[in-house]
């Protein structure tokens, strides 16, 4: 039995919902080059036994805000605000 132009239609649908449904449920995710490389050093040196956990977090979240801060002023720079 040859496939008819419907049959055909309602399979690229299937598979078109199909791959919505496992973009969905796999997101892309991405993080700023700038603030996994923060988190790197930082756990280095909790790794090495230069810091504690308490400290690595303390910085890791100090660093990142200030580097946060610094973009979001050079946007408002930019923008003129």
């Amino acid at each position: 039995m040859k496939p008819t132009i419907s049959d055909e239609k309602l399979l690229n649908e299937r598979i078109d919902y199909a791959a919505n449904i496992l973009d969905a449920a796999h997101p892309n995710f991405s993080i700023d080059k700038n603030i996994e490389s923060i988190v790197q050093e930082e756990f280095e040196s909790y790794m090495s036994g230069q810091k504690s956990v308490d400290e690595v977090s303390k910085l890791i979240q100090n660093r990142v805000m200030t580097y946060l801060n610094e973009q979001i002023y050079g946007v408002y720079k930019a923008i003129g605000l």
